[in-house]
């Protein structure tokens, strides 16, 4: 693991310019604090026993960074949806909203009347059964109106890394541990 920064050092990172890419996507100086952060959520949060000993905001970082945005970017919205990681997708919605992400609670809006009562399922043997239907032109439609949503999506990243920092450097007290 690498050094763990300090949180005013974490979250000043967002004044150092940087450049470059990872991944295919471009790094910006929110994205860089963002690390720093869930770098620090990390000492803690280990296996599922302990999320319930996460703070809201490390539990909001930890679900919007790690869960959904980097699986978004490794393998689309249908790997997050499908993967153990979509178990809190439903939780994305009320984080998105309390950042103020208008446009990316859309998106999840629209995912969500996929799912039976406009739920997204907790469980991912249900959220696969719904994502991959048996009758392949209904699996086909589904995979189009996801992939349709996940390129809207893409605009948004940089946007989500500095809404997730504004609420870190908002809500600092959340985010003190490791001390």
């Amino acid at each position: 693991m690498s050094d763990i920064l300090p949180l005013q050092e974490a979250i000043a990172l967002r004044t150092v310019p940087v450049q470059g890419k990872r991944g295919g996507v471009t790094v910006t100086p929110d994205w860089c604090a963002a690390v720093a952060i869930v770098d620090r959520i990390r000492t803690r949060f280990r296996r599922s026993a302990d999320w319930p000993t996460l703070t809201h905001g490390e539990q909001l970082v930890h679900t919007l960074i790690c869960d959904l945005d980097g699986e978004v970017k490794n393998g689309g919205l249908q790997q997050y949806l499908t993967n153990s990681s979509g178990d809190r997708a439903e939780d994305v919605k009320g984080y998105l909203s309390e950042l103020g992400a208008t446009e990316l609670r859309s998106m999840f809006d629209e995912i969500s009347t996929l799912f039976p009562d406009r739920v997204i399922s907790r469980d991912r043997v249900e959220r696969e059964a719904v994502l991959w239907p048996r009758d392949e032109p209904t699996k086909l439609a589904i995979m189009d109106q996801v992939e349709v949503i996940e390129r809207r999506y893409v605009g948004y990243w940089n946007d989500l890394w500095l809404r997730v920092m504004d609420y870190v450097e908002a809500h600092q007290a959340e985010f003190s541990l490791p001390a």
